[in-house]
């Protein structure tokens, strides 16, 4: 039936099967019509999260209202926008700076969008397994990398993820943990894949405090969390789950050159960037002799 009741949508939403409707014709309540129904606001943000707008708002306290679905960009023109380009190009320059053994290893590269980072393991002789969570963005990286014989792609959702029965030396995370709603157990997850270790780098609340902070993403976005749940962790948060499953984690000594990536954690509020970026290596190898990795979180770090 193309017409839903809103406790339908709360119970399901976002659910795979949007994926296969382009318009909700539902009921919706800005105020508690039926006992334990969901409200208009609740119904919006999930359903907006799933790619939907609304063509109306509902009038009085009960209206149907028709959502339709919004065309969702194409990965290209959303990974190679300027931003995202010139984001990657200081993660990577930052990543060869570590001075981290990754010539000829074997690597999992996690949330991988188009593979715009897997060249950078390519070139140094690595072989790679490249995942991403959308079927769409995975299209895209195998048509990239038709002809490296040393780069496979795989769908792989770390928020619900299959087994993959062999494990890695490597495994780079570079922007996927805050688009995820369950980022401990990806975090353990990996951790059960990975034989040397793992480079980190995500989004992060600069708080002192221990906090997984839950947003909504909108899940239309190929560069966005599937699901339509992310998360802003502090960097205590991730460190306490690094820990939990590795017997080496280290913060980096330097961060990137871009706004995203704070130098001085002690700053004001109102200084830092919208989005806030931190760097971590956790491992299962002692990496203590590196000079470029602090075993205890620094309140400061220098620019690369």
């Amino acid at each position: 039936s193309p017409r839903s009741s809103a406790r339908s949508v709360r119970q399901n939403a976002p659910s795979r099967s949007l994926a296969h409707c382009n318009a909700i014709y539902i009921e919706a309540s800005t105020v508690e019509v039926y006992r334990g129904g969901a409200i208009w606001r609740e119904v919006s943000r999930q359903l907006a999260a799933a790619g939907f707008v609304a063509l109306w708002a509902p009038q009085g306290g009960h209206d149907d209202v028709l959502l339709v679905r919004q065309k969702a960009p194409e990965p290209l023109n959303v990974f190679h926008a300027e931003n995202y380009l010139r984001h990657n190009h200081r993660r990577l320059e930052h990543l060869a700076t570590l001075e981290l053994p990754l010539h000829g290893k074997s690597v999992l590269e996690v949330g991988a969008g188009i593979g715009d980072h897997t060249s950078f393991y390519l070139d140094r002789g690595c072989a790679v397994l490249v995942t991403d969570a959308r079927e769409e963005n995975i299209a895209a990286i195998r048509s990239r990398y038709a002809h490296e014989p040393w780069a496979a792609a795989q769908v792989l959702d770390l928020d619900a993820p299959a087994l993959l029965n062999r494990q890695f030396d490597v495994i780079h995370c570079y922007g996927l943990l805050y688009h995820l709603a369950m980022p401990a157990q990806a975090i353990a997850f990996l951790a059960a894949h990975c034989t040397h270790f793992m480079v980190l780098e995500t989004c992060v609340t600069p708080d002192a405090g221990v906090a997984l902070n839950p947003v909504s993403e909108p899940a239309a976005d190929p560069s966005q969390a599937v699901s339509g749940t992310g998360c802003r962790p502090t960097r205590a948060w991730v460190w306490a789950e690094l820990k939990k499953v590795f017997p080496w984690v280290y913060a980096t000594a330097t961060q990137p050159s871009h706004p995203e990536f704070p130098l001085d954690w002690n700053s004001e509020p109102a200084s830092f960037a919208p989005l806030t970026r931190a760097v971590f290596v956790a491992s299962k190898v002692s990496l203590d002799s590196n000079p470029k990795l602090l075993a205890t979180l620094p309140t400061r770090q220098e620019a690369v």
